[in-house]
Formats: C-alpha cells, sequence, structure tokens
C-alpha cells in the first residue's frame, strides 16, 4: 500500500465501490498497526541500548575506581619498602661500623697483651685503664 496510488472502482448509483473503500482502509490499518508494532520495537531496543550504555558506564566507574585504588595501595606499598630498604641500608651501615669498631678494639686489645708479656715483670702489675 506504501506508495501506492489507491484507484476505487465507481459504482454504477454514484460513489464508489465499498469493498475497495473497506479494502483500503483496512490496508492503511494494517500499515499503521505495522508502524506501530515496528516503533515499539525500536523503542524496546532503544531502551535495552541505554540500559546497557548505563551498566557498562557503571563497571567502567566501579574499573576506574579499583584501579585507582590498588594504584594508592600501590603507591603506599612502594614507600613503605623504600622506608624499609633505607632502614635497612641504615642498619648494615651501623653493624659495618660497629663490626670495625670491634675489630680496631680487638686489633688494640692484642697489642696491649703482647705489650705486656713484653714488659718487664715490675710494669705488669701497673692498672690499664678501661676504654669507654
Amino acid at each position: 500500500m506504501k506508495g501506492e496510488k489507491e484507484f476505487f472502482r465507481k459504482r454504477f448509483f454514484g460513489g464508489f465501490n465499498r469493498e475497495d473503500v473497506i479494502k483500503y482502509i483496512a490496508g492503511i490499518a494494517n500499515e499503521r498497526n505495522e508502524a506501530i508494532t515496528a516503533k515499539e520495537k525500536t523503542d524496546k531496543e532503544l531502551l535495552e541500548a541505554i540500559t546497557a550504555k548505563v551498566n557498562a558506564q557503571n563497571e567502567l566507574s566501579e574499573a576506574v575506581e579499583a584501579k585507582e585504588k590498588a594504584e594508592k595501595e600501590l603507591s603506599e606499598a612502594v614507600e613503605v619498602k623504600e622506608k624499609a630498604e633505607k632502614e635497612l641500608n641504615e642498619t648494615v651501615e651501623a653493624k659495618e661500623k660497629a663490626e670495625n669498631k670491634a675489630q680496631e678494639l680487638t686489633e688494640e686489645l692484642q697489642k696491649l697483651r703482647e705489650e705486656i708479656k713484653e714488659a718487664p715483670p715490675t710494669i705488669t702489675r701497673l692498672k690499664i685503664p678501661k676504654r669507654k
């Protein structure tokens, strides 16, 4: 019916053929119903698409928030790691200094023992002041 021009047969005593007019009206009603059905289908598909888009946006927002939270946690973990490494380095340096000092004192003690052994017997009774 779309785009077609309808011609009604004329009746012998004026007017148009009743069956042609009824058929024409039924065809127009059919086209209208099909158009309404198509519009409803399109509206439903559009609503589904909008709903899917909103859901996707919500998921994206949640993913972005999760990513930002993970980045913050990673940043904090890196800071803790760097602080721990700094403390470890300071502890290692302090240990090395203590070991060096212990080595120096051990060597000094060894020298003093040797000096005491080599010293005449009267000197050995002298008190050696303790170091702090």
